[in-house]
């Protein structure tokens, strides 16, 4: 068994898992996860139609973008402290 990521982001693992999630109240679904390998926290859930590279894609799109804004805060959090 190896070892967790010492920092939160430097590893995100992602997953898709196909079930009846709504228990035939609608059609079966696919349950797109991004859990960080740090801390074992959920990053990102999505529910897509199937699996595909695009589906991915797009999560990964929304996932970058709220880390990048994530950062920008972090940063100008710090920059407001250090005056």
């Amino acid at each position: 068994m190896r070892e967790r990521r010492g920092q939160w982001g430097e590893l995100i693992q992602i997953d898709g898992s196909p079930h009846d999630w709504f228990e035939g109240r609608s059609e079966n679904c696919t349950l797109l996860v991004f859990i960080d390998d740090a801390t074992g926290k959920l990053t990102q859930l999505r529910f897509v139609k199937t699996e595909t590279t695009l589906a991915y894609l797009h999560v990964l799109h929304d996932h970058n973008c709220s880390l990048w804004c994530t950062r920008c805060l972090i940063q100008r959090q710090a920059q407001h402290l250090s005056y």
